[in-house]
């Protein structure tokens, strides 16, 4: 795929990043192969990224449905607990990617899936400010 170096502000939902988007100590902050949400443009903005490596022919889409299930809360959740719980499974699935034929990693994976979606976008059980668990 052609690739197109632009900066965060000029960055769009529906771009997919070609190369991980990385703090200055090196850890990623957004694998590569994730589509761009408005959530993710806005931490973006919020960590001073500067510059993105987008796939040039990218449409600016919005996201697609991820492989990884999602749990039936979400169904009734908010767009932005929706949004979170993209971004969330596309994250776990792109850091458990390498190791798919392992049923204990999968299992881990589904671990984590489920605690983070717990938590909600504002790291709060059930997302929401007052701390009500959304069921």
């Amino acid at each position: 795929m052609p690739e197109k170096q632009i900066t965060a502000a000029e960055a769009q939902p529906g771009m997919i990043l070609v190369q991980d988007v990385m703090d200055k100590d090196g850890r990623v902050l957004i694998p590569q192969g994730v589509r761009l949400t408005p959530m993710y443009l806005s931490r973006l903005l919020k960590w001073g990224v500067a510059n993105l490596v987008i796939e040039e022919t990218a449409p600016a889409a919005p996201p697609e449905p991820n492989a990884m299930p999602m749990p039936t809360r979400q169904a009734n959740a908010t767009q932005e607990q929706q949004v979170f719980a993209q971004a969330v499974a596309t994250a776990i699935q792109a850091r458990f990617a390498m190791v798919e034929n392992d049923p204990l990693m999968m299992q881990l994976r589904s671990v984590a899936l489920r605690q983070l979606l717990a938590l909600g976008p504002n790291g709060i059980p059930g997302g929401r400010p007052d701390g009500v668990h959304a069921l």
